[in-house]
């Protein structure tokens, strides 16, 4: 019916254009004549592309105010100016979430439990925490041979390089000295750096610490800051019992400033972290997204034997596709890649180790 009293007001066409025509307008009917509305008068076309980008940029602006006026800059904490060069260099000028709510409690050396997935930023919050500390009282100058004033704990070898990397951009204009301790690499050099050097942050990972600590090449008498990174990682990979034993050296949790860090805060983390914090801020960022809609996600339960083999299997029936898969550790890296080469896979590894 519409159609046709449509067609009254048009001009006269050839049938097969009418037929056409009449079929593109019928898909974007209304669905009841009383939605048809006489059209408004509006100004030109050209018109109102002009007031719709002016109202797009005033959009655009009040949403960037409004984002930075809810940023804090890092001079607007008490940090000394050495590091806020350090940050300056790295081209920082405002913290992320984490970071605010964090230095906002931590500078004030207060213990902190934070929730927050990788590239948050937190890693440069304890940092600066940890330095700035250090810098503002002249007890802190001269550490001890062996006798460090704050340690950061992390559950591999990588994180702890990583960490080491940061703290070595953020305290360049400091005469600062950091160490790292770790299995797997340069144990004779780590021993000679804990018997001659004195050093104010130690980072490392729980087995080979408590081999130097064993051996009492390390003592934690003066620490004043402990940082556990990765907390959940630590417990999944079984390094609980040995980071119990290595805090008992420390001096007790109301004597030390303790930064607790985990991706996931479940039940046996929040024991942990109230074993061995003392009335602690926490801190929650959750990631905006975790994954995108077009990923499809899969999980498979299976024993650390049996990894291999699931993986062998998928690869099999998926044997068109190509393939990246993650590992937690550079040697579970090479062991899975030889087990795939040797079932005539194409593989090859990428590691810290590799040229």
């Amino acid at each position: 019916m519409l159609s046709k009293i449509i067609n009254l007001f048009k001009k006269p066409k050839t049938e097969e254009t009418e037929i056409i025509e009449t079929e593109k307008f019928e898909k974007n009917l209304p669905d009841s004549v009383d939605e048809i509305a006489k059209p408004e008068e509006k100004p030109s076309v050209k018109n109102d592309v002009e007031i719709s980008t002016k109202e797009e940029k005033i959009s655009v602006k009040l949403a960037d105010i409004r984002e930075l006026s809810n940023k804090h800059k890092f001079t607007e904490y008490d940090i000394p100016d050495t590091i806020l060069k350090a940050i300056k260099d790295l081209k920082f000028d405002y913290c992320t979430p984490i970071q605010a709510q964090l230095l906002e409690n931590t500078l004030k050396q207060k213990d902190a439990v934070g929730q927050a997935q990788t590239g948050t930023g937190k890693t440069a919050a304890y940092l600066i925490t940890i330095f700035s500390r250090f810098l503002k009282e002249e007890k802190y100058k001269n550490p001890k041979p062996g006798s460090p004033f704050a340690v950061v704990l992390a559950p591999t070898r990588e994180l702890v390089l990583q960490i080491s990397k940061d703290a070595e951009l953020l305290s360049k204009y400091t005469d600062l000295k950091v160490g790292t301790v770790f299995g797997g690499m340069d144990y004779r050099k780590q021993i000679n750096m804990m018997k001659s050097d004195g050093i104010h942050l130690i980072i490392a990972t729980p087995g080979r610490l408590i081999d130097f600590l064993d051996k009492r090449l390390i003592n934690f008498r003066d620490v004043q800051i402990l940082v556990l990174d990765e907390a959940d990682r630590m417990l999944d990979m079984g390094f609980i019992p040995d980071v119990r034993r290595i805090i008992k050296s420390f001096p007790p949790k109301v004597k030390r400033q303790t930064l607790f860090f985990s991706a996931t805060i479940d039940t046996n983390v929040k024991r942990l972290a109230r074993y061995w914090t003392d009335n602690p801020v926490e801190v929650e960022i959750e990631p905006e997204k975790l994954a995108a809609d077009s990923i499809d996600q899969k999980l498979y339960m299976c024993t650390s034997e049996e990894k291999i083999t699931v993986i062998y299997n998928l690869l099999k029936r998926e044997k068109d596709h190509l393939a990246i898969i993650f590992t937690n550790m550079r040697d579970d890296a090479s062991k899975l890649e030889k087990a795939l080469y040797c079932h005539g896979y194409n593989t090859t590894v990428l590691t810290g180790d590799v040229e």
